[in-house]
Order: C-alpha cells, then sequence, then structure tokens
C-alpha cells in the first residue's frame, strides 16, 4: 500500500487555490484531455495530413513584440522613397477634389444671384444639388 505525504498533498491543493484566486485556467489536462494528446499521441492539433500544427503566439503578442522593436529602434518599416511618393500623390488627389470642389460651390451663389461664396454653398454641392 503505497503511502502519500501531506506535504505534497498540501503543495497541490496550494497551487490549485492560488491559480483559481489569481484567474488563471486550469491546466490543460484538466480542461479537455482529448485536446492535449490526441488520437496519434502528439499534443495540440493537427493538419490534414496529420502532422502536428507548431505552437502559436497568443493573440496580440507579435504585434505588440513589433510595436517595441520599431519603437526602440531607428530603422523605418517603410523606405522613404515609396512613401514620399505615396504623400505625394496622396496630396495631389487632394488638391485636386479641393479644386474641383470649390469650382462646383462658386455656381450656388451664381445661381442665387450672389457673388460670395457661403458655407452653407459647399454642403449643397457636396450631396449634388
Amino acid at each position: 500500500m503505497s503511502h502519500i505525504s501531506s506535504a505534497s498533498c498540501r503543495r497541490v491543493n496550494t497551487h490549485r487555490r492560488t491559480t483559481m484566486a489569481t484567474g488563471g485556467s486550469a491546466p490543460a489536462h484538466r480542461r479537455n484531455p482529448e485536446r492535449v494528446q490526441g488520437p496519434q499521441g502528439h499534443v495540440g492539433g493537427s493538419d490534414q495530413e496529420g502532422a502536428p500544427l507548431p505552437a502559436r503566439y497568443r493573440p496580440g503578442t507579435v504585434a505588440l513584440r513589433e510595436i517595441r522593436r520599431y519603437q526602440n529602434s531607428t530603422e523605418l518599416p517603410i523606405r522613404k522613397v515609396p512613401f514620399q511618393h505615396l504623400v505625394r500623390e496622396i496630396s495631389s488627389v487632394r488638391e485636386a477634389y479641393l479644386v474641383g470642389l470649390f469650382e462646383d460651390t462658386n455656381l450656388c451663389p451664381i445661381h442665387a444671384k450672389r457673388i460670395t461664396v457661403m458655407p452653407k454653398d459647399i454642403p449643397l454641392e457636396r450631396r449634388g444639388l
């Protein structure tokens, strides 16, 4: 007959109590025994051929690691010249949109027999009336 010491029981109970008190989850073998050891005998999930999948980080862990890496370094995540081309393209498109908007907005006071463009003309033009 085997004898279990009271110290080992106390240690197991203490661990369980601290895990529950801190909001942690139960060990994997207690949550879902089939998930821990699958039918092929390996731990974790498997792909279609039965090969084990690599371990995955929790959502957001890799993103936070990348944020810390880029904040601590001086390297740029996007190369400078392509980014400058993108900014110039956006600014030219924005300028063309505003010029067209003001050209069309100028027709509203002319239609109303006014000379001055008023703020109420811009939303009127954006609605297409």
